[in-house]
C-alpha cells in the first residue's frame, strides 16, 4: 500500500479571475488597512504556504513583522471568510486527467491525502467547489507552518492515526506541480512525482530530483495508475 499526498493549486486544480490574491489583499486591507496590491505584482505563489506568503507580503510592505504576526489569526479569518465567498465552481479549473486519476486511484490500494500551502478550510472550500473533496479526508496545511519541510511528516502521522495505518515516510510520494513540493519530499526522505501542469516545466522539476515526472494527468489511465501507486 502506499500513501499519496497531493499538492492542490497547479496540481488538481486552479483558481481563475486572481481569486487567490484577492484574498490575500482583502485581509490586509481588512485587518491593517494596508493595500497590499503593489506587493504582489509578479510574485509566485507557486509551492509555497499561506503562512509564508503573508510574511512575505508584509515584508515587501515594510510592515513590522511583530504587527503582522500578531495579526495572522485575524489575516487567516478573513481569508477563510472571503474564500466563501469567492470561490464557488464557476471559478475553479480542474487539470486534465484528475477527475479520472483520483476516481481510479480510489479503486487501488493506496490513500490518498493532501500537503498544500493552503490554510485548511480554503483548501477543503477549493476541492469542493471543484467536486473533488469525496477523495481526501486529511493532510498537512500551510496554516499550520511557514516551512513546507514541516508539512509532510504532520499529513503522514494524521493519516495513519486517521485511518489505522502504519505508514512510514518510505511509503509515502508527494505529488506536485513546485520545486517546493519536490523538496519537501527529498527533505523527509519520501519519493515526489512531479506534474508540469503548473507554472514549472517537466524539464525543471526532473532538475529539482523528482523521481517521476509527468506532463499531466491527462495520460495516466487505470493501467498506468501504478506510476503513482
Amino acid at each position: 500500500m502506499r500513501l499519496l499526498l497531493f499538492d492542490i493549486d497547479g496540481t488538481l486544480l486552479r483558481l481563475r479571475g486572481g481569486i487567490g490574491r484577492r484574498m490575500f489583499i482583502d485581509a490586509f486591507e481588512s485587518t491593517l488597512s494596508v493595500n497590499v496590491a503593489p506587493a504582489l505584482e509578479n510574485m509566485s505563489f507557486a509551492g509555497r504556504t499561506d503562512r509564508h506568503l503573508v510574511t512575505d507580503i508584509s515584508d515587501r510592505m515594510g510592515l513590522d513583522p511583530v504587527v503582522t504576526a500578531t495579526a495572522w489569526p485575524s489575516i487567516r479569518d478573513t481569508m477563510m471568510s472571503r474564500a466563501q465567498c469567492l470561490i464557488v465552481p464557476d471559478a475553479v479549473e480542474i487539470l486534465p486527467g484528475v477527475h479520472d486519476l483520483l476516481k481510479n486511484l480510489s479503486r487501488e490500494a493506496v490513500t490518498l491525502g493532501l500537503v498544500t500551502g493552503n490554510i485548511r478550510s480554503i483548501a477543503f472550500r477549493k476541492l469542493q467547489a471543484a467536486g473533488l473533496d469525496s477523495y481526501f479526508t486529511e493532510g498537512a496545511f500551510g496554516c499550520e507552518d511557514p516551512d513546507r519541510n514541516q508539512l509532510p511528516p504532520r499529513a503522514v502521522t494524521r493519516l495513519n492515526s486517521l485511518n489505522g495505518t502504519t505508514y512510514a515516510h518510505s511509503d509515502a510520494v508527494i505529488i506536485g506541480d513546485a520545486p517546493q513540493d519536490i523538496e519537501c519530499a527529498k527533505h523527509n526522505g519520501i519519493r515526489s512525482i512531479g506534474v508540469a501542469t503548473g507554472q514549472h516545466s517537466s524539464r525543471e522539476l526532473s532538475a529539482c530530483g523528482a523521481d517521476a515526472v509527468l506532463e499531466s494527468f491527462r495520460d495516466v489511465s487505470h493501467s498506468s495508475v501504478t506510476i503513482l501507486a
